[in-house]
């Protein structure tokens, strides 16, 4: 578990944390599994709230001659002979919230509904037991031995809207510390909406920070705002900077989507956010 002495905000403008294992698909893990991982979980008494969503597709951070580029003019079209499925588990509060598919397992803290952000040092421990169980599960089906992890992902998604550290588009060049935002006017034209990315190898070669930045508004309501997504994604095992446990990789994630948030933030909206 992390424990350097990293930036702390009393009202933090995070609204949802992610922290995931990526595996390879495990051979004759089929929808069934999920449900019976449900179950063992205790069904509805403990995740009343279930649906299906479409499997993610596998992401890998690759470095070097591999590294993976955006292609223009080109359509990327999955297909797999067995429909698989990602099952989502929600809790009685709607705070948290567990994924699974044969290849992902995510475990997501939902602030949306004006729930308290709970620390890293809370959400790990919870992950955690979630990973051993279903890891049980996989042990009990005899399954565990083709399990091979590839990947950890940590994602912090900030809403910063409209009225708190900032009331126009003026405004949005003195919330962040890079130039993430073009002029406010330029020539006759005025500036009404912005998106980036941006990306950063973790050094070296140990992972990926993906930065985003949009401008929208909050569903089911006319408020805007920013949304700032950070997310860290590293291999396991693999390469010359691969971490050999998931462990390492999750509180690295953590301590380089704080570090940077710090950093690529002003002093005034981290003073607004009560940064300790």
């Amino acid at each position: 578990m992390s424990r350097a002495n990293l930036p702390s905000f009393g009202k933090p403008p995070v609204i949802e944390t992610v922290v995931g294992i990526q595996f390879d698909p495990i051979p004759g893990f089929t929808n069934n599994h999920l449900g019976a991982f449900w179950a063992r979980l205790g069904g509805r008494k403990t995740w009343p709230f279930s649906a299906d969503a479409q499997p993610l597709r596998p992401e890998f951070e690759r470095f070097g001659d591999e590294q993976q580029w955006v292609q223009a003019d080109t359509v990327m079209l999955g297909l797999t002979p067995i429909p698989m499925s990602r099952m989502q588990l929600r809790n009685q509060a709607g705070d948290r919230m567990l994924q699974l598919q044969n290849g992902r397992l995510i475990y997501n803290w939902l602030g949306a509904n004006g729930a308290e952000y709970p620390r890293y040092r809370q959400i790990r421990p919870e992950f955690d037991k979630h990973f051993e169980e279903f890891r049980s599960f996989l042990l009990d089906e005899n399954l565990l031995a083709m399990m091979r992890q590839n990947q950890w992902d940590v994602t912090y998604v900030n809403h910063i809207p409209k009225g708190t550290v900032w009331n126009s588009v003026e405004d949005w060049s003195q919330v962040f510390q890079f130039h993430a935002v073009p002029p406010a006017v330029l020539n006759v034209s005025r500036l009404e909406s912005v998106a980036g990315n941006w990306m950063y190898e973790i050094t070296p070669r140990r992972g990926r920070l993906r930065v985003q930045l949009q401008h929208a508004k909050i569903r089911d309501s006319s408020t805007e705002t920013l949304v700032f997504t950070l997310t860290a994604r590293g291999p396991i095992g693999e390469g010359e900077g691969g971490l050999d446990r998931h462990e390492a990789g999750l509180d690295l994630g953590h301590e380089v989507i704080v570090n940077s948030f710090r950093d690529l933030t002003s002093a005034k909206a981290r003073k607004y956010w009560e940064e300790r």
